[in-house]
């Protein structure tokens, strides 16, 4: 097996720059033996749940321009988002970004499911199941209220979610290598990572899972870099106020959840943002320990 390596990003928050190391593992095309290929600062990696901070940024943007108010319902703006249970007309586009929407795992375990293969699908797949909990009331990590919030991204802008970040959050970042996508399926090198089982490295490609919204979003640590001074107010994509909104907690239940961050400070007592990303294989591993490759925090 050859050795896996990660590429990191830095910024302070300018200049930015990105490093690689060791190799990536990409599957052939015919699903033959992996070949090791030199990691760089451009090679394309899946963000995993980092993609959550970037569909808020999409939803913002709206807002800016007047075209989506964060605390009216998300059926005013999405009449398709409907789900087995009255409460569902209450929730508002601020709960979904902030995971306070009522939608939970347990009620709805998305994971267990076929996987759909377009935004429209997967919201369409909510109206046979109920809410956990009321709306408003308790932060719950449920990847679909990103998948909701996507979805009312393109049929608010009337383009293809994809082609609207393209166009307002990844071009104005000068982000040129990054994009979504709806499935896992459509990774680079067909997601090909490791897991650790019975003390050793397994190769093993990713299940097909829908992923747009929540987790779609394939970058490279060049671009991240870029989205992580853009935090700080590089890049100009938000006003100071909105771009604060997305890095403030709800607070709901002493929640400390933003909208596709999570709030709180370092060990000297500066504000920090973080957030992880936690996909079923890993394609970086040193010293027999499992590096996560899409582990990001930024500070403001």
């Amino acid at each position: 097996m050859a050795t896996p390596g990660g590429s990191p990003a830095i910024s302070r928050p300018a200049p930015v720059f990105g490093l690689g190391l060791g190799t990536a593992q990409a599957a052939r095309q015919r699903s033959e033996t992996a070949k090791g290929e030199a990691i760089t600062k451009s090679t394309p990696m899946p963000l995993a749940s980092l993609s959550k901070s970037f569909t808020a940024v999409g939803v913002l943007r709206l807002v800016d321009e007047g075209k989506i108010d964060l605390d009216a319902p998300v059926r005013s703006y999405l009449p398709e988002f409907t789900l087995a249970d009255a409460r569902a007309t209450k929730i508002t586009v601020r709960q979904l970004l902030q995971q306070t929407s009522g939608m939970s795992d347990r009620s709805f375990p998305e994971l267990a499911l076929d996987a759909p293969t377009s935004l429209k699908d997967a919201v369409g797949m909510l109206r046979s199941y109920p809410l956990a909990g009321d709306p408003g009331a308790k932060m719950t990590y449920h990847n679909p209220n990103f998948a909701v919030a996507a979805r009312l991204v393109e049929v608010v802008a009337g383009v293809p979610f994809a082609d609207y970040m393209a166009q307002r959050v990844f071009g104005p970042l000068g982000m040129k290598s990054t994009a979504t996508v709806n499935t896992t399926s459509e990774l680079p090198g067909q997601a090909a990572g490791y897991i650790r089982a019975y003390g050793q490295l397994l190769e093993r490609s990713q299940p097909k899972w829908f992923i747009n919204g929540g987790a779609g979003v394939v970058s490279t640590a060049d671009d991240l870099g870029r989205w992580l001074a853009a935090q700080n107010g590089g890049g100009r994509v938000l006003t100071d106020k909105l771009l604060k909104t997305t890095h403030t907690p709800s607070g709901v239940a002493e929640s400390t959840y933003a909208m596709g961050w999570t709030a709180g400070k370092t060990l000297g007592g500066a504000p920090q943002l973080r957030h992880t990303g936690w996909p079923p294989t890993r394609v970086a591993v040193t010293r027999g320990k499992v590096t996560l490759r899409d582990r990001c925090s930024g500070r403001w």
